[in-house]
């Protein structure tokens, strides 16, 4: 059974963690393309969904129906090709949101950190707030020529961490298949003397 483990997960999981570390780099070494290409994706999986929509309202039979998905299916393709087509424009939006995401989180961290005074933690949930609202502030502050870079490093610096939580998660797999193994012939061993 553990060999299976180790075999299938520990080793999908580091490498799973490796690519997830090299897109993390790439991103974070070339934002400005790596927020570009993010959101021209997300522009053609719109139009993609708008044309699926669209589709499913010229084949529905009810005229509710057929109209409604139609038109949400031509609004949500239009949408998509203002994404892919405006990306400079779809990250400046994106960066202003990400800023406003910040300054709310900041000031709820630490609200919620002076009103917890009594439990652990509470300095690190202030320290955290802080740190959101300084984040809000550069972001903000650097508006609009933060936009080209902003998406793509937060982008980056999350699929990075992650990808080095998959690593340490497959090698964490690994060692317990060696150490349940060890386990394992320590009993065996132990049995065959008895």
């Amino acid at each position: 059974m553990f060999k299976q483990i180790e075999s299938t997960s520990a080793n999908r999981f580091m490498m799973l963690g490796i690519a997830l570390l090299v897109i993390g780099l790439a991103a974070i070494l070339s934002p400005i393309a790596f927020g570009e290409g993010l959101v021209w994706v997300i522009g053609v999986l719109f139009i993609i969904g708008g044309c699926f929509q669209a589709y499913q309202g010229i084949r529905s039979d009810g005229s509710n129906d057929k109209f409604f998905n139609i038109l949400m299916g031509l609004l949500t393709i239009f949408v998509g090709i203002a994404i892919a087509g405006h990306t400079l424009f779809t990250l400046s939006v994106l960066t202003v949101l990400i800023g406003i995401v910040f300054l709310i989180e900041g000031v709820w961290k630490i609200m919620v950190a002076f009103s917890a005074r009594q439990a652990n933690g509470w300095v690190v949930l202030l320290v955290s707030g802080i740190l959101s609202l300084v984040l809000a502030f550069l972001i903000l502050r650097g508006w609009p020529e933060s936009s080209m870079y902003v998406v793509g490093i937060l982008i980056g610096i999350n699929l990075l961490f992650t990808g080095i939580a998959m690593i340490a998660l497959g090698s964490t797999l690994k060692n317990m298949k060696a150490l349940v193994e060890q386990a394992t012939q320590e009993a065996q061993g132990a049995s065959d003397q008895a």
